[in-house]
């Protein structure tokens, strides 16, 4: 077998016309393998590059002042770049064992920066990137496993954390709505301050993740389980979604657009299908909690502001939705306990609140006149309570105007 081993060491001179303190040292071990490109330039950069196996590709480029980069692969026919322009202090450490990997680092005029992607087992893909004018990133992907992808992106932002961690096999994050598109969503554009949190453990999730125009935005995502897909998209000033899911084949969307709103998603069992949306509008906060196996759950703060939604979902095969589909300071909660209730409800101007409960089996809420639409409560200054105890009970309701009030209890006679 044919071996190739190179070290240098590159050190010019202290009265040079650009001071430059740089130092590269470079191996091969294996056939077939490319150094690909080695640049450096300006003041106190160090950059290692350490290949062992065959056909391994390595990059590595540097021009700016502090700059810091190792490559380390391991194995066949894996792929690295790392490349920092134009800025200082910068960092970027790509570590590839395994075979037929491939990793991607970047960061255009940018200083402060810390890039690290590390990548274990074989057929993983990997991108990190912070790119534009943007400062003080911090970017990491970390894929444990086989056949796992990943895609980290940052556009002109200041302050941007984004973190990936995949364990397992066959996680992708950046597939977005489209499954397997490598080319869509977990990105952040023109964000400023803004953080994304994923970790994915278990097999075949999938999450996309994207935040758009606006500053302080926050995501976090995490999947524990196998076959668990999210979606999340945070738009505007102040925006925060969260999801969670814990368990087996569950799909959640959560958004959250406009100003000051939040919206989070917890999903813990299996076959559970939510979502948690505020949008158009500022402090509006939507939030659902699903527990238990084939629940369905949503919750809604639409258009206005200062709206609040719940749902809370205890049990099995449930379905459960409460959207307030416009007006300010309204309040909406529905608790489900048991299994196989339907509640629905859609509120519709200002100041309204309901609060429903179900507690036992089979138990439904509905329209007054078509079944399976939401109950309806229209109008200003209105308010619901309802609580459904033991099974089978049926309400059909409207309430329309403003100032009415309606309490209603259905369950057994004492």
């Amino acid at each position: 077998m044919k071996k190739l081993l190179i070290s240098i060491l590159v050190v010019a001179a202290a009265n040079a016309a650009q001071a430059q303190n740089n130092s590269l040292s470079f191996s091969q071990s294996g056939n077939g393998n490319q150094a690909g490109f080695v640049s450096q330039k300006g003041t106190g950069n160090t950059g290692s590059i350490a290949v062992v196996g065959d056909n391994n590709r390595s990059g590595l480029d540097q021009r700016g002042t502090n700059e810091r980069a190792t490559i380390t692969q391991r194995g066949n026919a894996n792929t690295s770049n790392a490349i920092a322009y134009y800025g200082s202090d910068n960092q970027a450490t790509i570590t590839q064992n395994g075979e037929s990997n491939y990793a991607f680092s970047t960061s255009y005029q940018a200083s402060s920066n810390v890039l690290s992607i590390v990548q274990e087992g074989n057929n993983n893909s990997g991108r990190v990137g912070a790119n534009y004018g943007s400062n003080y990133n911090a970017l990491s992907l970390t894929q444990t496993g086989e056949g796992n992808r990943g895609q980290l992106l940052s556009f002109g932002s200041v302050n941007s954390t984004a973190t990936l961690i995949q364990t397992g096999d066959g996680n992708q994050v950046g597939s977005g709505f489209k499954m397997g598109d490598w080319d869509l969503y977990s990105y952040q554009i023109q964000a400023d301050q803004s953080q994304v949190f994923i970790t994915q453990l278990g097999d075949n999730n999938a999450v996309g993740v994207k935040q758009g125009w606006g500053s302080f935005q926050t995501a976090n995502v995490l999947q524990e389980g196998n076959s668990n897909l999210g979606h999340i998209s945070t738009s505007g000033d102040n925006s925060a979604a969260s999801l969670i899911q814990t368990g087996n084949g569950n799909e959640s969307l959560v958004h959250a657009s406009g100003n000051d709103n939040a919206a989070s998603h917890l999903q813990t069992g299996n076959n559970n299908y939510g979502g948690a949306n505020s949008y158009q509008g500022s402090n509006n906060t939507a939030s659902l909690t699903q527990t238990g196996d084939g629940n369905q759950g949503g919750a809604s703060a639409g258009r206005g502001d200062d709206n609040t939604v719940s749902v809370t979902q205890t049990g099995n095969q449930n379905r459960g939705y409460a959207e307030q589909s416009y007006g300010n300071g309204n309040q909406a909660m529905l608790t489900q306990l048991g299994d196989a209730n339907d509640a629905r409800l859609s509120q519709q101007g200002s100041f309204n609140s309901a609060s429903l409960r179900q507690e036992g089996n089979n138990n439904r809420v509905e329209h007054l006149e078509y079944r399976y639409n939401p109950a309806i409560q229209r109008g200003d200054s209105n308010a619901l309570t309802l609580t459904q105890t033991s099974d089978g009970n049926l309400l059909q309701f409207g309430q329309f105007g403003n100032g009415n009030s309606a309490t209603i209890t259905q369950g057994p006679l004492q």
